[in-house]
């Protein structure tokens, strides 16, 4: 028995952890949204701001899971 050969297992790793530059037009959509979102959040008095960022980290959090296991598979 040899050595496994672990360099796809590694470009595979490194490929889903690769970290895309985000770009200043992200940023002003990402708080354009990011505003519209908090207006509409009702019932959570003065804490509208905290309750949409929960969310939106979330939801990014959720998005950047879906996009790497789809470059793993």
């Amino acid at each position: 028995m040899g050595e496994p050969d672990w360099s796809d297992a590694c470009k595979l790793w490194f490929a889903a952890w690769d970290v895309e530059k985000v770009t200043k037009d992200f940023y002003k959509a990402f708080r354009r949204i990011f505003e519209e979102a908090e207006k509409c959040i009702e019932g959570i008095d003065g804490r509208q701001r905290l309750f949409t960022q929960k969310l939106f980290n979330r939801l990014l959090f959720i998005r950047f899971l879906r996009r790497r296991m789809a470059l793993i598979s």
